[in-house]
C-alpha cells in the first residue's frame, strides 16, 4: 500500500521544490541537484506511470527520454518565440507534472494502480503440453498496454537525436545592439556556466578568483587594487558582444563589476596584474552603472557613474551586455540600453571580467562571448602564445562531449530501441517460451540503459542551462 504512494509523493514534493529553488535565492549546489534531478526524471515519470508499466527498466528508460523530451521542447518553443523566460518554463513543467500525479493519488488511494497483467509460470512447462490458448487470455490483458508503451518508444529516439547533437558546433543569434549590426548575425565563441574549470579560469581561493558552488568568484582583497580576469580564449577580437551575470555578495557599499573588451595588454590578465590598456563597463550595488579606459596605471572616464533604473541594486542579478562594434560601444544591462560611446582608440583584443572597490566580493553566474558571423573586425583574429592550446580538463570534455560521444550517444539509443521493442512485442503476442528470452534481454538493455543516463547526463549539463 504504502508503495502506491512513493512516487506520486515524490513527485509533488519534488516539483514543489523545483519551484522553490527557481524563484528563491539558494545555494547554487542545492539549486543544480534538485534541478538536474526534476528535469531529467520527474517531468516523465509522471506522464510514464500513467501507463503502469510494471517493468522498472522500461518505466526508468521511457520516464528520462520523455523528460529530456519535454524539457527540450519547451525551451526550442521559448526560445523560437523570442519569450524565453526559465520561470516560466519550470512553472508549466511543474504544472504538468503535479497534473500527472493527480490521477496517481486517486489510484493509491483506491489500493490499486495496476491492471491485470500477465504473471510469469512458477515453471516452464512445454508449450505443446497444454491445451491450446490456454495462456493466451492471460498475455492478452497484457497487450493494451504493451502497445501503449510502444507509441512512447520512439520518444527515447528523439529525445536521443537531441542529446547527441554536437553542442560544441557554433550557435548563431540575431542581434541589433549597435549601429550596422540591425540584421547582424552572432556566433557563440564561449558559453561558461562554471560547472567546472575545463576552460582554465585562473582558479586560486587564496588570491582574488576562484571557482565556487558553480559560480566564479572575484574579491578584491588587496586594499587600493580592483581585479581583473581574463577569459580563457586563445584569439583576440574585434567586433564582439559579450554578456556576464552577476551578483554581489558582500563587501561594503558602491562597489563595482562588469565586463572587460578590447584588452591589448600586456598580461596577465590574473586577477592580480593592475596594468594594461583596455575598456571597462560597470554597475554596482546603488544602481549605477559607468564606463572607463584603462591606460596603463590611469583610468580615462567615458562616463563617471550615473544612476539607472535598469540596474537591480544591492545583492540582486544583474546581466550585463557590452556591444563592441566598430568604434561603437553600447552597453546593456538586464536587456535594456543604459550607455552608448564612440571610442576608437582600442580596436581589438581580449576579453574578461572585473570587480573594484576595496573588499568588494562579488560572483560571476554565467559568461559568454559573441562575434558577428560576417561584416565584423575578426577576419584577423590572432592566437595569444600565453593561452595557446587545451588544458587537460578542456581535452577531458572534448573527448566526453564531442564527435566521439555523439556517435557513441547514437548507437546506444538505437540499440537501446530495438531491444525494448522486441521485448514489448514478446511481451503482447508471445508464449510462454518469450519469458525466458524476455529475461535475457533484459541482462542486455541493463548495461545500455546505464551508458544512456551517463551520456544523457553529459549532454543535459551542457545542453540545459541550469537555474
Amino acid at each position: 500500500m504504502a508503495r502506491l504512494w512513493l512516487w506520486p509523493s515524490a513527485i509533488t514534493l519534488s516539483a514543489l521544490g523545483m519551484f522553490a529553488v527557481s524563484v528563491a535565492e539558494v545555494a547554487p549546489a542545492l539549486r543544480h541537484v534538485i534541478a538536474f534531478w526534476f528535469l531529467l526524471v520527474c517531468p516523465g515519470m509522471a506522464a510514464v506511470r500513467l501507463l503502469r508499466i510494471r517493468e522498472p527498466v522500461v518505466e526508468w528508460t521511457l520516464a528520462v527520454a520523455l523528460s529530456l523530451a519535454l524539457d527540450l521542447l519547451l525551451a526550442a518553443m521559448m526560445v523560437y518565440s523570442g519569450r524565453w523566460s526559465p520561470v516560466s518554463g519550470v512553472l508549466l513543467l511543474v504544472a504538468f507534472s503535479i497534473g500527472c500525479v493527480l490521477p496517481q493519488f486517486a489510484w493509491a488511494a483506491r489500493g490499486s494502480d495496476q491492471v491485470t497483467a500477465p504473471t510469469a509460470p512458477t515453471e516452464l512447462i512445454p508449450v505443446g503440453d497444454l491445451p491450446a490458448r490456454s495462456f493466451l487470455p492471460e498475455l492478452r490483458r497484457g497487450r493494451a498496454s504493451a502497445v501503449a508503451r510502444l507509441l512512447l518508444v520512439p520518444v527515447i529516439v528523439l529525445s536521443g537525436l537531441v542529446v547527441a547533437a554536437p553542442v560544441d558546433a557554433p550557435a548563431t543569434t540575431p542581434f541589433s545592439g549597435a549601429p550596422g549590426t540591425a540584421d547582424a548575425t552572432l556566433r557563440l565563441v564561449m558559453d561558461e556556466p562554471f560547472l567546472d574549470n575545463s576552460q582554465g579560469w585562473p582558479d586560486d581561493p587564496q588570491s582574488t578568483a576562484w571557482h565556487a558552488d558553480g559560480t566564479y568568484r572575484l574579491l578584491a582583497r588587496r586594499i587600493g587594487q580592483f581585479v581583473a580576469v581574463g577569459a580563457p580564449l586563445p584569439q583576440t577580437l574585434g567586433d564582439v558582444v559579450l554578456t556576464g551575470v552577476f551578483r554581489k555578495v558582500g563587501g561594503p557599499p558602491g562597489g563595482g563589476y562588469g565586463l572587460i573588451v578590447r584588452d591589448a595588454g600586456p598580461g596577465p590578465r590574473d586577477g592580480l596584474n593592475q596594468g594594461g590598456r583596455y575598456y571597462v563597463f560597470e554597475a554596482n550595488d546603488r544602481g549605477e552603472v559607468g564606463i572607463w579606459r584603462r591606460e596603463e596605471d590611469n583610468w580615462a572616464t567615458l562616463l563617471t557613474w550615473t544612476r539607472s533604473p535598469a540596474v537591480a541594486p544591492g545583492g540582486a542579478t544583474n546581466e550585463l551586455t557590452v556591444a563592441a562594434i566598430g568604434r561603437s560601444l553600447t552597453f546593456h544591462v538586464n536587456g535594456v540600453e543604459v550607455a552608448r560611446r564612440e571610442d576608437e582608440l582600442l580596436a581589438r583584443g581580449a576579453v574578461g571580467v572585473f570587480a573594484g572597490g576595496d573588499l568588494n566580493d562579488v560572483v560571476l553566474e554565467h559568461f559568454t562571448v559573441r562575434v558577428p558571423l560576417s561584416g565584423g573586425d575578426n577576419s584577423a583574429a590572432t592566437t595569444m602564445p600565453s593561452q595557446a592550446g587545451s588544458s587537460a580538463g578542456t581535452a577531458i570534455a572534448s573527448i566526453a562531449l564531442g564527435p566521439p560521444a555523439t556517435r557513441l550517444s547514437l548507437v546506444v539509443i538505437f540499440l537501446l530501441n530495438a531491444l525494448l521493442i522486441v521485448k514489448e512485442m514478446m511481451r503482447a503476442y508471445g508464449g510462454l517460451r518469450a519469458w525466458v528470452w524476455m529475461r535475457r534481454l533484459d541482462l542486455a538493455i541493463a548495461p545500455l540503459l546505464i551508458v544512456f543516463v551517463f551520456v544523457v547526463g553529459l549532454r543535459f549539463a551542457r545542453l540545459f542551462r541550469l537555474l
